[in-house]
């Protein structure tokens, strides 16, 4: 039957939980959750509320989130973080090291530097590139195609739309 408990329950040998564990309040810990050995449950753990845990929590083997894993404060990961599938992000992501990615980045909708940005090898754009402000090359640049200055499609290898154009002496 039922098993109702007003005070602490301490267990010095195993715990063996065949069925389910619900949790219909909060489970706090203010200290360490600390097990030697093994944590075996057969079927789900449930909680209606939150697990709150002040120390540590470690685990040497896998945890599966079914559904959202939140973290309102800080993540903090010592060793690689490696994800089957995507990760999405909704808010910013800031990171204070490098980004190194080993395919490809791709961008759905715009990119922002705030500072420079050096390619080290090929830069390779299958669209349009658009700047607000100077373009400085250091060596040389090659252009496969047309060229258009004032069009946006150019129709010779250099197109000057010089319709709005002042023609000076």
């Amino acid at each position: 039957g039922d098993v109702s408990m007003g005070k602490n329950v301490e267990i010095s040998s195993n715990l063996v939980v065949y069925g389910e564990v619900t949790f219909y309040q909060d489970i706090s810990l203010h200290s360490d959750l600390e097990i030697s050995n093994n944590l075996v449950v057969h079927n789900d753990v449930s909680m209606g509320n939150h697990l709150h845990v002040v120390g540590d929590v470690s685990l040497e083997s896998n945890l599966e989130i079914s559904n959202n894993l939140i973290v309102r404060n800080q993540a903090f990961f010592d060793k690689d973080v490696s994800f089957g599938t995507r990760v999405k992000v909704v808010g910013d992501v800031s990171m204070e090291s490098n980004l190194e990615i080993s395919n490809n980045l791709t961008v759905r909708n715009q990119v922002f530097f705030d500072q420079d940005v050096s390619v080290g090898n090929h830069f390779h754009v299958t669209g349009d590139v658009s700047m607000q402000s100077s373009l400085e090359i250091s060596n040389n640049l090659f252009i496969r195609g047309n060229v258009g200055i004032n069009t946006l499609s150019p129709k010779y290898s250099l197109h000057i739309d010089s319709s709005n154009a002042v023609l000076l002496p």
